[in-house]
Order: C-alpha cells, then structure tokens, then sequence
C-alpha cells in the first residue's frame, strides 16, 4: 500500500503543476509516477490488497482522464494564441510594407 500512496502523492503533485504550467517538472514527476505504476503492474504484492489496489486505480484512472482533458483544453488554448499572434505579425508586417515601412524609418525617407 506504500507504493500506491507514493504513486497517490506523485499524482497529486503533477496535478498541482499542471495547474500552474509548470510542465516540465508535471512531466519529470509523471515519468517517476508512471514507472511506479509499471513496478506496480508487475508484482502487486499480496492478493488481500487486490481490492484497495483496484479502488485506488480506478481513481487514478479517473484523475488521469480529467488531466488529460485539461492538458487538451490547455494546448487548445496555446494554439489558438499561437495561430492569433501569426495573424497579427502577418497583419502587421503588410501593414507597415503599405504606410512606407517600419516604424523608425520615417528620417530615412526624407534623406
């Protein structure tokens, strides 16, 4: 049950740190989490903890899926800024070529 309290900890963790973008430590901690649960996979100890194993990833399954949708709903979120700040330094750059260049170069042209 040790494990699976880690395992339990690590998940709450990563949660934490997705919840404030703090990606690349999520993602160091997740590969930690994830190989626990591979170790985990292979030797589940005694047959008596087989229920309380079960119930804890059953709630892992559930926490991981409402993660996932998070992180989905987030890069969603980073692409739509990505594919607007393209727009805008496309809108910008035809733009400033039609009012005679950029900005600052307004001496140039009088010389």
């Amino acid at each position: 049950m040790e494990q699976l309290n880690r395992i339990l900890a690590l998940t709450e963790a990563v949660e934490q740190h997705v919840a404030r973008g703090a990606w690349t430590t999520a993602g160091t901690l997740d590969d930690e989490r994830r190989l626990l649960l591979a170790e985990l996979c292979e030797d589940p100890g005694p047959a008596a903890d087989a229920q309380a194993c079960r119930q804890v990833l059953q709630q892992l399954l559930v926490r991981n899926h409402q993660m996932l949708e998070r992180l989905q709903h987030e890069r969603r979120q980073l692409q739509a800024s990505a594919a607007l700040g393209d727009r805008v330094l496309r809108a910008y750059g035809s733009n400033s070529g039609a009012v005679g260049g950029r900005p600052g170069d307004e001496g140039a042209r009088g010389a």
